[in-house]
């Protein structure tokens, strides 16, 4: 749960106390809102990054730093040491609401085990990511050198979902998650007086037939699982005069390229079509996206051994929400896991709840992964 609302791109004052808190506990760690290393003297290293919220990065004043070194990367990223298996715990959208969450009682067992010096197949490194709300959130993060520069070699992510059992661990090898682009139609016309209409160029009324025309396309012509949804129109001035400009903001999900240039091409067909017939200037853009979850067949399959000691269950089928984990696939090999609450209450709603002792599961799977081997897939999953 986010605890306040988004105004103008502000955080509410009850959003602001829980940040001043996060801060405080964060530097109890002794690490600047960025990056928490445990360090078990090995050659081999586990990263583990959570999600900090749904802000924009912009918000976050973040450096790279090496050894006293100090270079712009985008992101305050205080590392110390190189990293050679990348774990990276996207928190929960509920981050705020329970700031004592997965990733930091991850970070306090970290801790336990350097004090009694125990002896782990790979150290653990903790680091933050703001923006998980937003197309560019991981994506700033992959445009740093951080993964090449730690010798990054894989990457695992986790985030509540409340379709499955409490404390159940779901995920699935290949595709997961579906392909996110940001869909925005502008349709310029000419404004008139309703009394008069043939003096305008109706940007509404070509607004309206193009999603007409676009939802039948699909609903007839497109067999793959996908999505294409309108959520938000702006149109016109006054009541009493036609309307010069409407804009349509919605999502499209899909799972493979093919689908996705097939509903591309046909918004671009269908927009130059209406501005043959109506007269209007149609704008189609679908610049702003991220990729489907794709998670690797191969790590998958050397990790799922492990997880028989957990509440772990294998998905059926893929999901139409998206998640920006994917952009770090991209790059890396990486497996994502969903953590049930079994409220069935869905994410994004302000009725969103969930009994937080299932956060210890979460904790139970990333210790694991730790200290998984996987070279043997042998794990310790000790006491």
């Amino acid at each position: 749960v986010r605890i306040g609302k988004r105004n103008g791109g502000h955080m509410g004052k009850v959003a602001l106390a829980a940040e001043q808190r996060k801060r405080s506990f964060l530097g109890s760690f002794g690490f600047v809102l960025a990056v928490h290393l445990a360090c078990y003297g090995v050659s081999k290293h586990a990263l583990c990054l959570v999600d900090i919220c749904a802000f924009r990065a912009k918000r976050f004043d973040f450096v790279h730093r090496q050894e006293g070194q100090q270079t712009q990367a985008g992101f305050n990223i205080r590392i110390v040491n190189i990293a050679e298996v990348l774990v990276k715990i996207i928190h929960t959208c509920a981050l705020f609401g329970k700031p004592y969450g997965t990733l930091f009682g991850f970070a306090h067992l970290l801790d336990k085990y350097i004090k009694e010096k125990k002896a782990l197949p790979y150290n653990a490194l903790l680091i933050f990511q703001p923006a998980e709300e937003t197309i560019d959130g991981a994506e700033a993060i992959v445009n740093t050198t951080v993964f090449e520069d730690y010798n990054v070699k894989a990457i695992y992510g986790l985030h509540l979902w409340p379709m499955i059992e409490k404390g159940e661990i779901a995920s699935k090898p290949g595709p997961m998650m579906a392909r996110s682009t940001n869909v925005k139609v502008v349709f310029e016309g000419k404004s008139a007086h309703a009394g008069e209409p043939e003096k305008g160029r109706d940007a509404l009324l070509a607004a309206c037939e193009f999603v007409t025309k676009i939802y039948d396309y699909k609903d007839n012509f497109i067999r793959e699982r996908s999505i294409l949804q309108f959520g938000k129109m702006e149109s016109g001035n006054v009541r009493n005069a036609i309307s010069p400009y409407t804009s349509l903001d919605g999502t499209m999900r899909t799972f493979n390229d093919l689908t996705w240039a097939k509903i591309v091409n046909a918004m671009r067909n269908i927009a130059d079509d209406i501005e043959q017939n109506i007269g209007v200037k149609v704008d189609v853009d679908v610049s702003q996206w991220h990729p489907a979850v794709v998670n690797d067949t191969s790590l998958y399959a050397k990790i799922k051994y492990a997880l028989k000691n957990l509440d772990f269950v294998e998905l059926r089928r893929p999901v139409m929400i998206a998640e920006d984990f994917s952009c770090f696939e991209q790059v890396l090999p990486g497996v994502f896991f969903f953590l049930g609450t079994g409220t069935g209450i869905p994410l994004h709603n302000d009725h969103f709840d969930f009994d937080e002792d299932v956060l210890l599961n979460g904790i139970k799977l990333f210790d694991t992964l730790l200290k998984t081997q996987l070279s043997t897939c042998s794990v310790d999953i000790g006491s």
